[in-house]
Parts: C-alpha cells; structure tokens; sequence
C-alpha cells in the first residue's frame, strides 16, 4: 500500500481510496486528476494488490499520515467499488464527516451474507480479512451509497449498509457496476463533494439524476434493460449515439442481442 497527498490552503479534504487494479499504471492517487483542479486538499491511500485495504496496514497507514487529515475542519472519504469499501470501513477512523461510497462491497468474504456475493472471494485471504466486514462504528457521520438498484449484488451490499446508522442510498439506473462514469468530469465531481460537504441529499440527488442521463454507460445500460420488452427502441438508441460508444460496450450489447434475437438479414 502506499499513501499520496495534494494538500492545499482549504479546510477541506477529501480522502481517496483506489479501487481494484488501479495501481497498475498509476502513480498517483485515485482521482488525484480531477481533485487537482478543485478547491479541495486531497489524499489517497492505494493498494499495490487488490487487497482490499487490510486492517493492519491500514491501521498504520492513518497513524503515518495523522499529522496532514487531523489538520482539516471537514473531511470525507471517497471511492468505487474496493474504494468504496475503504472510504466506508475507515470513514470513523479518519474521523470523516461524510463518505460518498460508488458500488461498494461489505466484504469479499466468501461466507459473508449467506455466501451469495461471491463477486471478488477469488481475493479473500484469511489472515487479511477476518473480520473485514464493514460494521455500523467503521462508518463516518454520514454515508452516501450511488448504486444501481438493477445491479443485483451492488443493491444486496446496500441492503446490508441500509440498516446502518447514517447510512443514505442514491440510485443510479441503467450505470450497472460502473457508477463512477455519472461523475466522470471534475466539474461535476466538485459538485458532488460540495453537496455531499453541505449534507445535502436533495442536492445530491438532483445532481446525480442530472449527470447520470448524460452518461455513456446509462445509455448501453437503457439499450440493454430496453432489449427484450422493446427491441426496436434498443437498437435505436445504440445506432443514435453508436459514433460516441466505446467498442467493448457495442460488443456487449451485440452478444446479448444475439441471445434474444434472432439474427439481423443480410442486405
């Protein structure tokens, strides 16, 4: 694991957490790009595996960096997936006011909740992760969780963080997995920390509506929900915006097509 800090002349810091393979290639913090062009100090804690952030080096890595977060009015923690297990199980111990956790896991236990997210178990390793499970006294004062309800594991780790004090949910329709891609810009981002800053969730709410329509993977995501009930919509929306698509999500919806449709005529 290893520790990167932007620290600037604000009261405000925003504690980062990489999510899974974000190290290989990246020498700096997650979202180190996009926080460099906002008001706000930053530091990210990075695992150099996909771990999910140990007790013990984290524990160590907090104590290490004590003397920068403690010197911060507000603080909060923010990450996806793997991150946004860290940002919620060390929300309390960073002493963070708030979290904004996208498409977190509770744990990669595989025994954890009967068993029945099994995503990321291939990562467990006992003398790392007993125990690793977020409870309610690892959470900062407030927890902001975007998932999409679709999602079928993201929504049951919701399930689990829904009965924890502080603890709002913020869906994101049609995103699946892929949450970050609603708050892709800096712009937006800065909104996101701000609202989230000011406790605000109408605000934040509004925003992630907003910024979630204009988002690339919303729009495969709506091709793939529309596919079976209105086919012919489907195709329409992936041929309107077929020019802005990454190939990988065109591959993606041309498979799921082939398993529902029959076979487009040759001209």
């Amino acid at each position: 694991m290893f520790v990167r800090a932007d620290i600037r002349n604000t009261r405000y810091l925003v504690c980062t957490f990489g999510h899974m393979d974000f190290y290989k290639g990246n020498p700096d913090h997650w979202g180190a790009n996009a926080l460099s062009r906002l008001p706000f100090s930053s530091i990210g804690f990075v695992c150099k595996e996909n771990t999910w952030f140990p007790q013990a080096d984290m524990i160590k890595a907090i104590e290490a960096t004590r003397n920068i977060w403690r010197g911060f009015d507000k603080r909060l923690t923010y990450g996806f997936s793997m991150g946004g297990y860290g940002c919620l199980k060390f929300g309390a111990a960073l002493m963070a006011d708030s979290a904004i956790a996208l498409s977190p896991q509770v744990s990669i236990d595989p025994c954890h909740n009967g068993g029945k997210d099994r995503r990321f178990s291939r990562f467990f390793q006992p003398h790392l992760h007993d125990g690793m499970e977020i409870r309610p006294e690892d959470l900062p004062k407030k927890s902001c969780v975007v998932y999409d309800p679709r999602e079928p594991l993201d929504r049951l780790c919701f399930d689990v963080l829904r009965a924890m004090p502080g603890v709002s949910g913020f869906k994101a329709y049609h995103l699946g997995h892929d949450t970050p891609d609603a708050v892709a810009s800096s712009s937006i981002l800065g909104n996101l920390i701000k609202v989230t800053f000011d406790q605000d969730d109408e605000g934040l709410s509004t925003l992630l509506s907003t910024s979630r329509r204009s988002s690339r993977r919303r729009t495969i995501g709506l091709a793939l929900a529309l596919l079976r009930s209105r086919p012919e919509k489907a195709e329409a929306i992936i041929e309107k915006h077929r020019d802005i698509l990454p190939p990988f999500w065109l591959n993606k919806f041309a498979e799921e097509r082939a398993k529902i449709l029959p076979p487009v005529a040759a001209e």
